[in-house]
């Protein structure tokens, strides 16, 4: 295979995890939501004093919750990345837990939540995504 057909090859894989571990992260959400409806995305009100209330407000389950939706649409994404790889290498899903990385730090940025959940959060992302594609890869040898 050559050089260009590779990268467009990655590009595609990337872009199919990207979709899935999002898609999956979100629904994750918005199953939360059902689970906890006073905190459900569609009750967070937009302005900034009273959405940094609401969060202070959030009991553990519902923080616990976020931090599943994000690692478990990590988790899928990377899973995604190494089968449509080629199975060959763990790098793909710990590319997917540096992206998601990236977005969690975003969130934060955006989103005003407790120090401890954003540092767990955070800490999460790639150990999880290599965790989930060692196996993969081992299987595959």
């Amino acid at each position: 295979m050559n050089t260009f057909t590779l990268i467009l090859k990655y590009l595609a894989v990337f872009v199919l995890a990207i979709f899935v571990g999002s898609f999956s992260m979100m629904g994750l959400h918005l199953l939360s939501g059902v689970m906890w409806p006073e905190f459900s995305l569609n009750e967070m009100p937009a302005n900034p004093q009273a959405l940094e209330q609401f969060m202070s407000a959030m009991p553990l389950g519902p923080m616990l919750a976020v931090l599943v939706s994000h690692w478990g649409g990590t988790v899928l994404g990377a899973i995604t990345a190494v089968l449509a790889s080629g199975r060959r290498q763990v790098w793909p899903g710990v590319v997917m837990g540096a992206w998601f990385t990236i977005g969690g730090i975003a969130n934060n940025a955006l989103l005003p939540a407790p120090f401890w959940l954003e540092a767990v959060d955070l800490v999460g992302y790639i150990p999880l995504a290599y965790l989930v594609s060692r196996p993969l890869v081992k299987a595959a040898a």
